[in-house]
C-alpha cells in the first residue's frame, strides 16, 4: 500500500510507513449508499451522508491467513474431482450433461447498421449520455439503453441531475446521446439532444425522449437506432450470466462489454448483486442476460480496498422501471 503522507510504496499490512513512519490505515471495505451515493464502511448500519438505513447486514472481512487456508482447501478438493473424473472413465464430466448456449460473438456489422446477432444488438443500442453541468467546466457523462425507435432511453437519473433534489445538472436541462459506429471499433459520435421525459428518482431512474439533432434541427422520420428488448429481471437467479454494457472512463472512448453473473440479490435495498465489472460511466446502460435482452440498469459498485481488491456491482432489476418502459412504449405510438 502507499502511504497517503509521503506516497511511499509498503508492505501490505504494514501499520506505519517505513519512509516517513506515518500511521497508516488498515484496508477497508466500502459500499455506496443508494440515496447519496456516498461511500460508507461496509458494516455501517446508516449511511453518514444522508443517513439511509443499510437493510442488509455486511459479510465478514475474511483475513489474508483465513483466505490462504480456504485457497489450500479449493485446491485439495480441485485435485479429489479431477482424480474422480479420471477414475470413473465411463462417466462424462457433469457439464457435460447440461445442455448450454454458446455466448454470443461479435461479427462484422452489416450495412445500414444491422446487428447480426444479439450481442451486437445489445451494443449498438447502448449509448453514451453526456450532461454539461452549469458553472463547471466539466459534464457528467453515462450510459443509457434505447428502448423505442422515437428515441426513449432508460438511464440512471444520477447521469443527468441529482436524484435527492430532482434537479437536472443545468438550467436548460441540455442532455446529449452519442451513438457508437456501426463497427463498434470507434468512439461514440453525438447525434441527438434529449430531454428527461419521466423519472424514478426514489430508485434513480430517468426516461429520456430524444427532441432534436446535435445541433437543433428538428428530427427525421427514422432516428436510425437500435433497439434493445426488455426482459423479466425476476426470473434471473443466482450463477444465471450477466453482462455489462456502457461506457467507463477506464474503457477508453469505445463502447465496453464485461462478463460475468447473478451474484446474488439487496431485494430490500432494490439491487442484483453481479461479479460483472461495473466502473465509473457504467451507471444507466445495459444489463443484460444470455438472451441478449435487458434485465437491469447498472447503477453502483461496492469495493473493498485490500492488497487484492474486490468488488461487487449493483444492478437495478429493470421492472423497477415497468411503469418508465411502459410510458415510453405508449408514447411510442402516437
Amino acid at each position: 500500500m502507499n502511504c497517503p503522507a509521503c506516497g511511499a510504496a509498503n508492505r501490505s499490512g504494514a501499520k506505519f510507513c517505513a519512509q516517513c513512519r506515518a500511521a497508516l490505515a488498515p484496508a477497508v471495505t466500502l459500499k455506496m449508499c443508494p440515496n447519496c451515493r456516498n461511500q460508507n464502511r461496509m458494516g455501517a448500519k446508516h449511511c453518514v451522508q444522508c443517513g439511509y438505513t443499510f437493510a442488509t447486514a455486511a459479510p465478514p472481512i475474511v483475513s489474508r491467513r483465513v483466505a490462504l487456508a480456504l485457497s489450500a482447501a479449493a485446491t485439495l478438493l480441485a485435485l479429489l474431482v479431477v482424480g474422480t473424473l479420471a477414475l470413473g472413465r465411463g462417466r462424462p464430466p457433469a457439464a457435460a450433461l447440461t445442455a448450454t448456449t454458446p455466448p454470443a460473438t461479435l461479427v462484422p456489422i452489416t450495412p445500414g447498421n444491422t446487428p447480426t446477432t444479439t450481442l451486437d444488438r445489445a451494443l449498438l443500442a447502448t449509448v453514451q449520455i453526456v450532461a454539461p453541468i452549469d458553472g463547471e467546466r466539466r459534464s457528467s457523462a453515462g450510459s443509457g439503453s434505447v428502448l423505442t425507435a422515437k428515441g426513449h432511453i432508460l438511464t440512471n437519473y444520477h447521469v443527468v441531475g441529482d436524484p435527492r433534489t430532482g434537479r437536472l445538472y443545468n438550467a436548460k436541462g441540455t442532455i446529449y446521446v452519442a451513438v457508437s459506429p456501426a463497427d463498434l471499433k470507434g468512439p461514440p459520435q453525438v447525434q441527438y439532444l434529449a430531454e428527461v421525459a419521466r423519472s424514478d428518482q426514489e430508485h434513480d431512474l430517468a426516461l429520456l425522449k430524444i427532441r432534436a439533432t446535435r445541433d437543433g434541427k428538428a428530427l427525421p422520420a427514422d432516428l436510425g437506432l437500435t433497439m434493445l428488448p426488455v426482459g423479466d429481471s425476476d426470473s434471473v437467479a443466482i450463477g444465471d450470466e450477466l453482462s455489462i454494457i456502457g461506457f467507463p472512463g477506464l474503457g477508453g472512448d469505445t463502447v465496453t462489454y464485461t462478463k460475468g453473473s447473478v451474484s446474488g440479490f439487496l431485494s430490500a435495498e432494490g439491487w442484483i448483486k453481479t461479479d460483472a465489472e461495473i466502473n465509473s460511466g457504467n451507471s444507466g446502460g445495459a444489463a443484460i442476460n444470455r438472451a441478449g435482452q435487458l434485465i437491469g440498469i447498472p447503477s453502483a459498485a461496492a469495493t473493498e480496498t485490500t492488497r487484492v481488491p474486490g468488488k461487487i456491482g449493483l444492478v437495478r432489476p429493470v421492472n423497477l422501471a415497468k411503469p418508465l418502459i411502459e410510458w415510453a412504449r405508449e408514447d411510442a405510438r402516437r
